[in-house]
């Protein structure tokens, strides 16, 4: 039977050797938003042809123009601020769906009586201060702007007591990453302009 101090010694030693034999694998990223200047499209492929002939492995985030996020918000504040604050969901939600057939996704909170965490869905005792939040995604500005419209008139046609109203409409943009290993690319480049 061999001495297993020296078995141990051996195998670190040829775990050593190996970590010094080994290559580090280098990681690149290149950008692409939806709205990039064709000089930057220029340098940006420049540089990923470089990256793959230095035998690095290239991340490619494309980004994609996802329509448009709104928000709108009022608050109400007194007594039965919480009923009114669900009375104004409810008829934003039903002007949205019924009136204005907007399908797109869409999320109505009133946030002192539930929250947007752990506890969604459930209510407390009537509140003395609450906010109507309304979320929009959707490809249509028109659609946006219709939800932001709604929320506004709350202030004057909805529940009594309303303030604070606060929209906004964002562009959106969707991410999309791919790894790519250098030996399933050729480093040529062609350019198309849609």
């Amino acid at each position: 039977m061999g001495d297993f101090g020296k078995y141990r010694y051996d195998l670190q030693q040829k775990a050593k050797d190996a970590k010094k034999k080994q290559k580090a694998v280098t990681w690149k990223e290149i950008r692409v938003s939806p709205k990039i200047d064709d000089h930057d499209i220029d340098t940006k492929i420049r540089s990923a042809a470089k990256f793959l002939d230095e035998g690095d492995k290239l991340k490619v985030t494309v980004g994609f123009d996802a329509g448009f996020h709104a928000e709108a918000g009022v608050s109400y504040a007194g007594p039965f601020a919480g009923a009114r604050g669900k009375l104004a969901a409810a008829i934003v939600r039903a002007r949205l769906k019924e009136t204005h057939g907007i399908k797109s996704p869409h999320r109505i909170d009133v946030i002192g009586l539930s929250s947007l965490f752990a506890t969604a869905g459930a209510t407390q005792d009537d509140s003395r201060d609450v906010r109507l939040h309304v979320a929009l995604r959707t490809v249509n500005r028109e659609e946006a702007e219709t939800m932001l419209w709604e929320v506004e008139s709350l202030l004057c046609c909805g529940p009594a007591g309303g303030g604070g109203f606060r929209g906004a409409i964002m562009p959106a943009v969707m991410t999309k990453s791919v790894l790519i290993n250098r030996s399933l690319v050729n480093s040529t480049v062609e350019m198309f302009v849609a």
